[in-house]
């Protein structure tokens, strides 16, 4: 999962650890990243924008 996210933007990295201290385990912390970064794509965004660091 860390190489996944090295490959990706520094706010993918950012969102990642903040979902990290929020979530009990990595169970948990993956599906949240997943959904979250799905409900944005379908937005029409391909990747994370900085804003959504302020939203989680």
């Amino acid at each position: 999962m860390s190489s996944l996210l090295a490959q990706n933007s520094p706010e993918l990295n950012i969102i990642y650890g903040l979902l990290r201290r929020l979530t009990p385990s990595r169970n948990d912390l993956w599906s949240t990243y997943e959904s979250l970064r799905a409900n944005v794509c379908e937005r029409g965004n391909p990747s994370f924008p900085p804003t959504i660091v302020i939203l989680a």
